[in-house]
């Protein structure tokens, strides 16, 4: 239990710091490049961790603003469909906005493919219990085309060497 406690914290703790981001970001003294990158990344950020509260407890609070104060009212449950819906909101809009992964000479931003990689699972995940909507079968094979399209990665044409690569 404690570990799980842990986990929901730790969530919710990132989607407060992406939430206080977001919230924060017009006060940032940056070019509209960078601006929009980092409001991406934030994006992006807030769906996935969503995502994953959605997966383990289906209904859960959606926070989409920053705490203004202690005093808060503690936000009711929203329905999984409404946290999902959320969710593919945030990621269509973080992947016009995050840049290539041909931008970088390392692997550790948030990417155009890996947002749309992420979402087509998330599209998956909807088809499939508890939501049933069939219909993102089509959605999730748009977004897993885009990443195949872009030509900026491959699969692994050894199955010995993913496990390498993970050592």
């Amino acid at each position: 239990t404690l570990e799980l406690n842990r986990h929901w914290e730790s969530l919710y703790t990132g989607i407060e710091r992406a939430n206080l981001l977001l919230d924060n970001l017009k006060y940032a003294d940056v070019s509209l490049e960078v601006l929009g990158d980092v409001k991406g990344q934030a994006l992006f950020l807030r769906a996935y961790y969503y995502f994953l509260l959605a997966q383990e407890f289906g209904d859960i609070p959606l926070k989409l603003t920053s705490t203004k104060s202690p005093d808060e009212k503690p936000l009711n449950r929203s329905k999984v469909q409404a946290v999902y819906d959320q969710i593919t909101s945030d990621m269509k809009m973080a992947s016009g906005l995050v840049k290539p992964i041909s931008e970088f000479d390392y692997n550790t931003r948030v990417t155009k493919t890996a947002v749309q990689a992420v979402l087509a699972r998330v599209y998956l995940t909807m088809a499939g219990y508890p939501l049933r909507d069939v219909a993102r079968y089509k959605d999730a094979r748009i977004y897993a085309d885009s990443v195949i399209q872009s030509g900026l990665h491959d699969l692994n044409p050894d199955y010995q060497q993913i496990f390498v690569n993970h050592s």
